[in-house]
This record gives structure tokens, C-alpha cells and sequence, in this order.
């Protein structure tokens, strides 16, 4: 058991960040603007039924992406965990 927390407004995603959704983790990761063509944003999932899966984001000025169990997330995570 833990804190929830529902995040109402946007949050810079950092490297190296552990991100807890139901039952999986999501590992961030964001590349170097200097290195071409490489995504800036990667998160991989950890343990859940999406074990293994890999995102990865083109920055776009602007743009907030949304992360979490709903199917209309970029970031989606299917997850029968009720919270």
C-alpha cells in the first residue's frame, strides 16, 4: 500500500524518474537534443501486463502527453488494479 496521488496538471518528466501506475512501473528516460534522430522521451514498463513495453515520444513544442490507464492516453497502460 501507498500514497495515490492524481495528478491534476502537467509534470516535466526527468530521467531516471520511477513512475508507479496499478500494478507497473514506468522507467523514464530522455535522450540528449544533440544526438539525431533519437526520441527525447523513453519509458519502458516494468512488471504488469504491459511488461517490457517501450515508449518512445518526439518532443513537440507545446504538447503535453497524457500517461495513464485510459484508453485516450498516449501513454496508455492497461491495468485491471483498482485505485
Amino acid at each position: 500500500m501507498g500514497t495515490y496521488l492524481r495528478v491534476q496538471k502537467p509534470i516535466i518528466l526527468q530521467s531516471n524518474q520511477l513512475i508507479n501506475i496499478g500494478g507497473s512501473f514506468l522507467l523514464v528516460s530522455t535522450s540528449d537534443l544533440k544526438e539525431p534522430f533519437m526520441p527525447f522521451l523513453k519509458a519502458k514498463v516494468l512488471g504488469g501486463p504491459n511488461n517490457g513495453r517501450m515508449f518512445c515520444l518526439d518532443p513537440v513544442l507545446g504538447k503535453n502527453y497524457l500517461l495513464g490507464r485510459s484508453e485516450d492516453c498516449e501513454l496508455h497502460l492497461a491495468d485491471s488494479v483498482l485505485s
